[in-house]
């Protein structure tokens, strides 16, 4: 569908093409909710922020920028830190989504999807450990 240059200095094309299409599937999800969904305004801006952020980042997956993904990449944390306080339930849903598939992506490649290879924050077990706790969090929140 999209057609993705090859550059040395970024991810590799097969990761940016599996991001680019879970960026493509959260994004049709967060306007589904947005379109059916009345949403408190804490909950609408953490949609807008994260539909922001996730959006920009399928654009640099097709449009390659080195140090734009290293901060978006920080933001997809800042977002998942504010989705622990949203109510809606289909919203909650949606971020459990994106840590499933995260987690689901940290399993088969052994770190995030969009560090290229050799790069890390030396961060991998607290990483993991967030990861978990938001994931339990958030499960707790949807079912109860």
């Amino acid at each position: 569908m999209f057609e993705l240059s090859e550059c040395s200095e970024y991810v590799s094309k097969d990761k940016r093409n599996v991001a680019l299409y879970l960026c493509l599937s959260i994004i049709s999800i967060v306007l589904y909710i947005l379109y059916t969904q009345q949403l408190n305004q804490y909950d609408l801006y953490v949609l807008l922020s994260g539909l922001f952020v996730c959006s920009t980042i399928a654009l640099l997956m097709v449009y390659p920028n080195c140090s734009l993904l290293s901060l978006f990449h920080v933001l997809i944390v800042v977002v998942l830190f504010f989705s622990i306080w949203v109510e809606n339930k289909y919203l909650i849903g949606a971020f459990l989504y994106i840590l499933l598939s995260f987690h689901v992506l940290w399993y088969i490649y052994g770190k995030c999807i969009i560090f290229k290879k050799g790069e890390s924050w030396g961060l991998e077990i607290p990483q993991y450990i967030t990861a978990y706790i938001w994931t339990a969090v958030l499960g707790y929140k949807l079912i109860v």
